[in-house]
C-alpha cells in the first residue's frame, strides 16, 4: 500500500525535479518545456507499469529492496560496497534502511535517474542537429525515438539499467565538448566503473579509437596520440585480471574466455524465452540480438510489443541505409567515429553471448540511443561537422 506520506514524498519528489528540469532546459534547449514534461508524462506510465509488474512477477527491482544485505552477503552498509549487482545495493540500503523511503519511493528516485539519461540524449541531439518543429521524417523519428517503448520501461525501475543509461548518455553529451564538460565524462565513467565495468572500458577504447581514427583519416597523426594509443593498450593489458572476473572470466587466455562464453550461452539457453545461440550463425546471432523477437518468437503481450517495436526499427533501418548507400558518407569525426565503435563493437560482443529475448531488450537499452543518432544523421541536417 502507499501512504499519505509516500503520496507527499513522491509530490515533493517530482516538484524538485520540475524545478530542476526547467532550469536546465532554459539554459540549453530551444524547445519548449513541454516537451519535457510530456516525456516525463509517458516515463510515470512505464514506472508505475514497472512498479505493478514487480509485485505479480519475479523481478531484481523487489529484490534490490527488499535484501538490503544481498543475500545476507553484507551486514553492515560499507560490506556492500562493490561494483555490478553489490553497487545497487549500496545505493538502496541508505535510502531503505537509514532514510525509512519506502518501495515506491526508491523506486521512483531510480526512475527519475533513468528519465534523465534520455534526456541527455535530447541534448545529444540539440548539440549535432539543426533540430526544429517541423513537418518532416526526421523529426517525425525523433520523437519516436524519445518516446521509444522499451527505453522508458528498462530505466523505470529500482536496478542497474536507469543508472547504466543515465551513464551512458552523459558520456557520449560531455565527449561532444570534453574540454568543457570533462566533469561528466569523470561521472559517468565512475558511474559505470561500478554498475558495468565492461562497459565502462567500452567506452574508454571507443573514445580513444575514435581521436585516433580522426588522426589517422586526416593524415595528422602526432607522437602524442601513438603515446595515447600505446598508453590506452597497454591499460587494457594489465586491467584484463581485474576486469575479466568481473564477468566471470577468472583466467587471462582466449580458452577461458571461449569457455565462459559457451557456459553462458548454455545458461542461458536453459532459460524461459532464451535460444541455444551454440546452433546459430555469428551473423544469426547478431540479428537476435538487435531485431528478435519477431513473428513467431512472442507469447505474451510484451513479446508483442517488442516484436512490434523490432519491426519497426528493421524497416527504418533498411530504408536509412538505402539513403545513407546514396550519399556514401562516411564518420570522420572523433565523436562519430567514437559513437559507430562503440555500438558496432559492443552489439557484436553481446550478440555473441546473449540468448535471452528479454534480456536482450533490457541491455540494448544501453545501444539504442546511439543507434537512434546514427539514424538521425542520415535524415536530418547537421548543426556543425561533427558528423
Amino acid at each position: 500500500m502507499i501512504s499519505a506520506i509516500d503520496i507527499g514524498l513522491l509530490l515533493a519528489i517530482s516538484a524538485a525535479f520540475l524545478i530542476l528540469l526547467q532550469k536546465y532546459w532554459k539554459g540549453y534547449s530551444h524547445f519548449p518545456i513541454t516537451l519535457p514534461f510530456v516525456l516525463w508524462i509517458w516515463h510515470l506510465l512505464f514506472t508505475a507499469f514497472y512498479f505493478w509488474y514487480t509485485f505479480h512477477n519475479s523481478s531484481d527491482a523487489w529484490e534490490y529492496y527488499h535484501d538490503p544485505t544481498f543475500r545476507g552477503n553484507a551486514d553492515t552498509w560499507l560490506g556492500l560496497y562493490g561494483s555490478g549487482i553489490s553497487f545497487i545495493f549500496f545505493l538502496v540500503y541508505p535510502l531503505s534502511q537509514f532514510l525509512g523511503l519506502s518501495y515506491v519511493v526508491v523506486f521512483y528516485l531510480f526512475s527519475l535517474i533513468g528519465l534523465w539519461g534520455i534526456y541527455y540524449f535530447i541534448g545529444i541531439c540539440e548539440d549535432l542537429f539543426q533540430l526544429k518543429v517541423e513537418k518532416s521524417i526526421g523529426f517525425l523519428l525523433f520523437l519516436i525515438f524519445l518516446f521509444w517503448p522499451s527505453m522508458h520501461f528498462w530505466t523505470a525501475a529500482v536496478g542497474k539499467d536507469g543508472p547504466a543509461v543515465f551513464a551512458v548518455m552523459l558520456f557520449f553529451h560531455s565527449a561532444l565538448m570534453p574540454k568543457n564538460r570533462w566533469f561528466g565524462l569523470i561521472i559517468a565513467l565512475v558511474l559505470l566503473l561500478h554498475i558495468r565495468v565492461h562497459m565502462a572500458a567500452l567506452c574508454l577504447g571507443a573514445m580513444a579509437g575514435g581521436y585516433f581514427l580522426e588522426r589517422f583519416i586526416q593524415g595528422n597523426i602526432k607522437l602524442r596520440e601513438w603515446a595515447i594509443l600505446l598508453g590506452a593498450i597497454a591499460l587494457s593489458i594489465i586491467s584484463l585480471p581485474w576486469l575479466l572476473p568481473k564477468v566471470d572470466v577468472f583466467e587471462v587466455s582466449f580458452s577461458a574466455i571461449a569457455q565462459s562464453l559457451s557456459e553462458m550461452q548454455h545458461r542461458f539457453a536453459d532459460t524461459n524465452h532464451g535460444l541455444d545461440l551454440r546452433e546459430m550463425s555469428i551473423s544469426s546471432r547478431y540479428f537476435t540480438f538487435m531485431f528478435r523477437p519477431m513473428p513467431g518468437d512472442s507469447q505474451n503481450m510484451l513479446g508483442y510489443g517488442l516484436m512490434a517495436q523490432n519491426i519497426f526499427i528493421l524497416i527504418v533501418i533498411i530504408v536509412s541505409l538505402y539513403r545513407w548507400f546514396q550519399r556514401r558518407s562516411f564518420p570522420r569525426k572523433a565523436w562519430s567515429i567514437m559513437a559507430t565503435l562503440y555500438f558496432m563493437v559492443g552489439t557484436f560482443i553481446f550478440s555473441q553471448a546473449l540468448s535471452n529475448l528479454g534480456l536482450i531488450d533490457r541491455e540494448k537499452a544501453m545501444f539504442m540511443p546511439i543507434l537512434f543518432v546514427g539514424i538521425l544523421a542520415i535524415w536530418l541536417k547537421q548543426k556543425k561537422a561533427t558528423i
